[in-house]
């Protein structure tokens, strides 16, 4: 089964994106440059994603588009009080 894949912040330089293995139940980021092929070892785990300063404004926006990914879907499973 092919990963389901989100893009979180993209430039003329490449992207992040953020990639969903259904069947490992395997989640996990990567910087793809343009005109460049994803390899696997260039994956990282989310921990180690969200562990890292920000290196440039597209890495923080990618960064803050997963933690509002998260919440968003945090919130919307969450029961109304």
């Amino acid at each position: 089964m092919p990963l389901v894949s989100f893009c979180l912040a993209e430039d003329k330089a490449g992207k992040w994106q953020l990639a969903f293995d259904r069947e490992a139940l395997h989640l996990r980021v990567e910087f793809i440059r343009f005109g460049s092929t994803p390899v696997s070892k260039g994956w990282m785990s989310v921990e180690d994603f969200l562990a890292w300063t920000p290196r440039n404004p597209l890495h923080r926006q990618a960064l803050d588009c997963f933690v509002g990914f998260l919440a968003k879907a945090i919130a919307d499973e969450s029961p109304a009080s």
